[in-house]
């Protein structure tokens, strides 16, 4: 007998728990299992994916027809194992889940006839690998290499979105990230799922294409910006690549990189050594530069010779604005923010909060001694702009952020750091060196396939240090370290962690945490509660909780355990920041 119901997954916001709706089948329909359709839902029409045919159903007394229609896109079976899969990691719903997939779909999109995804290649396993390059785009090994190999969809998966439009400019694609519109983005996944031959080029919320790209290529792996802490669902978008290439074993899956990350130890010869290194120019007193004081003597020098040989002359500077804090030249007081304790940048818009977005008036004085001198905070790029003017002349040097220097021209030029602490970004301490060491060895092979002449001031044991962290060896020593350090603490990936961020009253989380510990046994330990530093006051209170679970548990049976509690907090089973 022919199935009569299908059972629908909304792409909506539901609880953990509240996953299908029961609908009837049209007559001679032409549906299938992982179809993205239009149906109508409490008074309005939606979209979801069908999830299964039934015989059956318990709400047939009181249920609606699914409408006759050509599905939206054609997804196939994996999908719908992909995003079961990525509910139970992220112990939210899958109708979550789904909304975070598709986004907002316009109202006139139509529907597809065919879909690439029923045109797959036979299931024969392929290959998974990483290659470990200085010029991970245009080498031999690099990504754009490895385009012509494939005949079906590509999906290159990069952890920020200014990198997708210089990938998607080198090889023609389409780029997807959450800065396009509804409308754009809905495009290019049709396109996608339609097209046999197809490149897109999408950060973390693209990454679910994997379950009907042939090949999925990931530009540097070892980058945690390809998972957002402060996004929902949590979900990491190596996992979402690595779990399409579980369930479809055909999928082609290469990653690109220059550092392997902390849980991985290849063997030497696979990991480059970067040359030539960096000039080091330790910031010694008395070696400043008087008009420009971020600078050294020697730094200035070198970018003026490129400035003479008409090439480009790039400073990287980490702190934005005029000055990075508003603090007192007497005293040391430092301005904060009044929402969220942060302390205050001063830029030309006023005094700005770079944790929570929130701008004031700069204050007229100290608010402890009453000094009226505020300057004691670190030189910003805007006022290093205007010391550059006047010191080079107009528009002879390029100020840039670290990461703005990705989209900087640097070919034959001179590239001056005027601190490689400030590499390391906003990150918690147990993470700095390891976030310092990949972000350092990035700049520096990029220096090198340019044939940039590259200089790192800092601290002159820093410096040392940090050199050595260019070579397979000195990485490999680094990597070391990091990892006896992680396991004396009990921090990933030496540990299973689990971060449990949970809203409430002081009493309400306590005796959320007896629940656990009452359920759970002694065999898991229970970390906290940690107060969440730098949180809005018109936030509600929220605290963080860790759990270790017994070291041979398997992620599937961490996830089944933690089910019952799945509705009362947020879990991050791959956290990236342990404290915010």
């Amino acid at each position: 007998m022919s199935a009569r119901f299908v059972r629908l997954i909304p792409a909506i916001r539901t609880i953990h728990g509240v996953d299908f709706f029961d609908y009837s089948l049209p007559v001679n329909h032409d549906f299938s299992i992982g179809d993205i359709v239009r149906f109508y839902f409490r008074r309005r029409y939606i979209v979801g994916m069908i999830y299964e045919f039934l015989d059956d159903s318990p709400f047939k007394k009181k249920i609606q027809p699914l409408e006759k229609q050509i599905p939206l896109l054609r997804l196939g079976e994996p999908a719908k194992d992909l995003l079961q899969q990525t509910a139970l990691r992220t112990l939210t719903s899958q109708p979550t889940v789904l909304l975070s997939w598709l986004r907002k779909i316009p109202k006139r999109a139509k529907g597809i006839e065919t879909s690439s995804s029923k045109e797959m290649i036979k299931k024969t396993q392929s290959a998974t690998s990483t290659n470990f390059v200085l010029d991970r785009w245009k080498g031999e090994q690099g990504l754009l290499a490895q385009l012509p190999a494939s005949s079906g969809p590509i999906l290159i998966l990069t952890p920020w979105r200014h990198r997708t439009e210089q990938i998607a400019e080198l090889c023609g694609a389409l780029v997807l990230h959450a800065d396009i519109t509804d409308t754009k983005a809905w495009n290019v996944i049709q396109a996608f799922c339609e097209h046999k031959k197809t490149i897109v080029v999408s950060t973390r919320i693209g990454a679910w294409l994997g379950c009907v790209a042939q090949t999925i290529l990931i530009d540097e792996p070892e980058h945690d910006d390809h998972k957002q802490d402060d996004a929902s669902p949590r979900y990491d978008a190596r996992w979402i690549a690595t779990m399409a290439k579980t369930i479809r074993p055909e999928v082609t899956l290469t990653a690109f990189s220059t550092t392997p990350r902390l849980q991985h130890d290849p063997i030497h010869s696979d990991v480059p050594t970067i040359e030539p290194l960096p000039i080091l120019d330790p910031l010694i007193q008395g070696h400043r530069s008087t008009q420009v004081p971020v600078l050294t003597e020697s730094s200035i020098y070198e970018l003026e010779q490129a400035i003479l040989e008409h090439k480009p002359a790039v400073i990287v500077h980490p702190t934005e604005g005029l000055r990075g804090r508003i603090s007192c030249r007497d005293c040391g007081w430092a301005a904060h923010c009044d929402d969220c304790d942060f302390l205050l940048s001063h830029t030309t818009r006023g005094a700005e909060c770079r944790r929570c977005g929130k701008t004031t008036s700069i204050p007229d004085q100290c608010q402890k001694c009453g000094g009226f001198d505020l300057s004691r905070g670190r030189i910003g790029r805007d006022l290093l702009q205007t010391m550059c003017s006047k010191y080079f002349g107009e528009n002879k040097i390029a100020i840039v952020s670290p990461t703005e220097l990705e989209s900087t021209p640097i070919h034959g030029g001179c590239v001056v750091v005027t601190d490689v602490q400030g590499f390391s970004g906003v990150v918690e301490d147990i993470r700095r060196k390891e976030r310092l060491a990949i972000n350092l060895r990035r700049l520096a092979a990029k220096c090198a396939v340019n044939q940039t002449k590259l200089i790192w001031q800092g601290k002159s044991d820093v410096l040392q240090e940090c050199s050595a962290w260019l070579s397979a060896a000195g990485l490999h020593a680094l990597w070391n370290t990091e990892r006896k350090e992680r396991s004396l603490f009990s921090y990933p990936p030496m540990t299973k962690l689990v971060k449990i961020l949970i809203d409430g009253t002081e009493d309400e989380i306590l005796k959320f945490k007896k629940k656990l510990k009452d359920t759970l046994g002694e065999t898991w330990h229970i970390r906290g509660p940690f107060i969440i530093l730098f949180r809005s006051k018109k936030r509600q209170h929220r605290q963080i909780i860790h759990l270790i679970p017994p070291l041979e548990l398997s992620s599937m049976t961490i996830v089944q355990t933690l089910q019952p509690f799945a509705s009362q907090a947020i879990f991050d089973l791959d956290p990236v920041s342990f404290f915010c």
